[in-house]
């Protein structure tokens, strides 16, 4: 789900490292990792640190955190 390669690189163009960011956001180094690897979930608030912090916009948020099929989802959409 998560995109792992274009999170990184966010990370990187904006001149952290894996540990940097994960201080920065208060997540444990290793426990980061897991997350960044998708093999642990990021919280909400979490999600919202690293957007601010690698200054995401929602384009470049939904392409790293959502499924490329999200775009289908109809939430909050009355039919």
């Amino acid at each position: 789900m998560i995109n792992s390669a274009k999170l990184k690189g966010a990370i990187y163009a904006n001149g952290y490292t894996m540990k940097t960011a994960s201080e920065a956001i208060g997540v444990e180094y290793t426990l980061f990792t897991r997350k960044v690897g998708g093999f642990s979930p990021f919280s909400a608030t979490q999600l919202l640190k690293l957007c601010d912090l690698l200054h995401l916009t929602q384009e470049e948020a939904r392409d790293i955190f959502l499924p490329s099929d999200f775009t289908d989802c109809k939430v909050g959409v009355a039919e």
